[in-house]
């Protein structure tokens, strides 16, 4: 007998509340639902929540979570740091980004409002294909399109060190995050930059906290122009915001901290 998988079931205490969080989250689509029953379509798959019977929910407490050994999967394009950003940006409860050597994937677990976890999914990129853009540049500086971009500039991250290069990166979201750090409080910025010159790998992430570049983050002696700019993208909340800032002030007063410059 040959089958294929149909429909994973949850059986879930408010059916309307993980409903919402896969609909709203991942964009799945509902395809059938009533008061103690919801079925999504979920690319290839289904997955379906039933309402626990009230025979069995008088039994267990309101916070209660249920052990389980069920794991959903979701594979993404969104890079595996954005998309992580993006649900802890909603209070969702996300782990740390992993991997495993010979293993194309960076993995990120996180848990639904009832304790369920699900794991994103997101194909490492490989240098060549980072290397060929489109890249981007974030900062409070109002620039044209037709300028460059040039090094030596001081740190937002230590005070009186100034920049032997111009950093960007293939991650619009990144960039974002770089504009509302930048120092100054005109507005938030993203421009397309395209390199005039040799760029690497940022030695500052790179193989640091994971393996590799997975942040996409580069860097260039030679000045890069300015082709266009990003009107749109996904900010971080104010509290995310802060936590970034906080951050900062411990690497500024670190003495220990060094930039690879």
């Amino acid at each position: 007998m040959k089958a294929k998988l149909d429909t994973t079931l949850f059986y879930v205490k408010n059916v309307e509340l993980i409903k919402n969080f896969y609909v709203e989250n991942f964009d799945f689509q509902v395809i059938e639902e009533d008061s103690v029953w919801a079925l999504l379509h979920a690319g290839s798959s289904h997955i379906a929540f039933h309402k626990i019977g009230e025979e069995y929910l008088k039994q267990i407490s309101e916070d209660h979570q249920f052990d389980n050994n069920t794991k959903l999967i979701f594979e993404t394009d969104t890079d595996i740091v954005s998309a992580r950003n993006e649900l802890i940006s909603k209070n969702i409860r996300m782990r740390e980004i992993k991997t495993f050597d010979h293993y194309d994937f960076w993995l990120c677990d996180g848990l639904d409002p009832e304790g369920n976890v699900f794991q994103l999914k997101s194909r490492k990129v490989t240098n060549t294909m980072a290397e060929s853009g489109p890249f981007y540049h974030g900062t409070k500086a109002d620039l044209k399109i037709g300028d460059f971009l040039t090094a030596g500039f001081e740190s937002n991250y230590k005070d009186r060190i100034i920049m032997n290069h111009i950093y960007f990166t293939a991650l619009e979201n990144s960039a974002g995050l770089a504009a509302a750090l930048a120092k100054g409080d005109s507005e938030e910025r993203i421009y397309i930059i395209e390199p005039t010159g040799t760029y690497e790998n940022d030695p500052n992430v790179t193989d640091k906290k994971f393996p590799g570049n997975p942040t996409r983050s580069f860097r260039s002696q030679e000045p890069v122009k300015i082709v266009g700019e990003i009107k749109e993208w996904i900010k971080l909340s104010d509290e995310e915001l802060q936590k970034w800032r906080d951050n900062i002030i411990r690497l500024k007063n670190n003495p220990d901290a060094k930039i690879i410059n």
